[in-house]
């Protein structure tokens, strides 16, 4: 027995998990990373997750993360774990171990959000959410235009809702029990809070998975929908149907542990959404609801858009400035920052007559920098939200978000366009560098957090914590 558990271990696809949790499962965390690193030894780092593979499965114990409130747009906060990077990817390991055979066993084609990626060219663990969002919402018109009635329903803290040992027993049906063990040893030191730990797009998935235990609720009723997580748009041509069905399936959600959200409840006909669809013509950042749109991130890679959007956070933060839209941009602007650092390598590299006509004009990556610091009546809102969330011990994640979005600024081009705005801007950042504000806020107001390395030793980096890691890395 004990010869078959290793094996299974070290079975894991942990060369595979190494690549998703670097290049693209991290980014979905609610922190960005200390440091970005341009090159790694593979080889290297899949003996050290091996070897820790093995040691979790023959002594199951893992430490409790670091973990941040984290805002919502309703104004309350949620407790977010950031794990170490070597910790995600040994979770990784064991979700990409049966991740093919979950998404094809439970979820069918009225499920849009967080499907598994079939396409072998690219690196992902699911779809691109943005383009799987806009299926989501064309399917939605198209069933409208039908002249079907639509019911709209939300589950209220829908993984928070979520029965760990009925989660557990759902998972093994589909992977082996060394494999199941060491999954809920990773999954019971990352919870924090009740129900299954918001992380990344590894628990996304299993999350969003398990959700087919309430779309087996829902078919009770009708199967007459499509869902987006826990987001169910109900269709019928009439409206008393629907309030039937609505009754029933609150009734059988409250029986399994979960509640329908009240504020987001919505019954009309489908010309209603069509109609409240089309008058939001030329306000994108909003669905028919009022709520934020996953779509208004569509070709966001555009320094417009992101200096746009970015804009939009800074001056209504209690509607944008949150776990959803708010997490999203820290990916944006991370990721931007790591193409322009790469970008700057193969331009030392290859040569300028190399370069291709976009990238001589002026146009590539390192201008976003440019867009910031010209648009001087930002970044002085920004550093007047610094200035205010710094002293407050419930703003923390705010306060690493404004700190890491500044950090993109081109603080040589913004001295010559505005010297006072640079010297405000790097007051404020050595203030919060030295203050009383938590230990956190102070890390990433040091100038090496946040940036891209290639020399540093990042194997020992991505064994510690994320505190750990930040100290050692900007101060050790």
């Amino acid at each position: 027995m004990a010869d078959s558990k290793i094996t299974e271990i070290e079975n894991l696809p942990v060369q595979l998990a190494i690549r998703l949790v670097l290049d693209d499962i991290s980014y979905s965390n609610p922190l960005p990373s200390w440091f970005d690193a341009i090159t790694i030894d593979y080889s290297l780092r899949e003996l050290a997750i091996h070897q820790k593979l093995r040691e979790f499965a023959n002594r199951p114990v893992a430490s409790k993360p670091f973990s941040i409130l984290v805002p919502k747009k309703s104004g309350q906060k949620r407790s977010w774990p950031v794990p170490s990077v070597n910790e995600q990817i040994m979770l990784q390991a064991c979700v990409s171990s049966f991740a093919g055979k979950l998404d094809a066993d439970v979820l069918d084609a009225r499920v849009f959000s967080y499907r598994y990626n079939r396409q072998e060219d690219l690196l992902g663990l699911v779809e691109d959410q943005l383009t799987a969002w806009t299926r989501f919402q064309d399917e939605t018109k198209r069933r409208c235009e039908d002249s079907q009635c639509i019911l709209q329903i939300d589950l209220q803290n829908a993984f928070q809702s979520i029965d760990r040992r009925q989660f557990y027993k759902f998972l093994s049906r589909f992977t082996t029990q060394p494999v199941l063990d060491l999954l809920r040893t990773l999954m019971e030191a990352l919870s924090v809070e009740p129900g299954i730990p918001l992380l990344n797009n590894s628990v996304f998935f299993l999350g969003n998975a398990y959700m087919a235990t309430v779309d087996a609720i829902v078919r009770e009723s009708t199967p007459e929908f499509a869902r987006f997580v826990d987001d169910y748009r109900i269709f019928d041509s009439s409206s008393e149907r629907l309030e039937k069905i609505l009754r029933n399936i609150t009734v059988e959600l409250g029986k399994a542990g979960y509640q329908v959200n009240p504020s987001k409840l919505r019954l009309g006909s489908g010309q209603e959404y069509l109609d409240s669809v089309s008058r939001l013509k030329y306000k994108p950042d909003t669905d028919a609801m009022g709520y934020v749109r996953p779509t208004v991130l569509r070709d966001l890679m555009r320094r417009e858009d992101i200096v746009k959007t970015i804009s939009m956070s800074v001056s209504e933060p209690d509607k944008y400035l949150n776990e959803g839209f708010g997490r999203f941009q820290l990916a944006v602007i991370r990721k931007f920052r790591f193409n322009e650092s790469v970008a700057q390598i193969v331009k030392q590299i290859v040569g300028e007559e190399d370069l291709d006509i976009e990238e001589k004009e002026g146009q590539g990556p390192s201008t976003l920098g440019r867009l910031f610091a010209e648009n001087r009546e930002l970044i002085n809102r920004m550093i007047e939200r610094l200035q205010k969330y710094s002293q407050d011990p419930s703003e923390v994640w705010r306060t690493v978000w404004l700190l890491y979005v500044l950090k993109i600024v081109d603080i040589e081009h913004l001295t010559k366009v505005d010297a006072d705005t640079a010297l405000r801007l790097d007051n404020i950042t050595s203030t919060v560098e030295s203050s009383a504000a938590g230990i956190l806020a102070r890390l990433w107001a040091s100038a090496k957090a946040g940036t891209v390395v290639t020399g540093e030793n990042v194997e020992n980096l991505h064994d510690l914590g994320y505190m750990e890691s930040g100290m050692l890395y900007c101060k050790g």
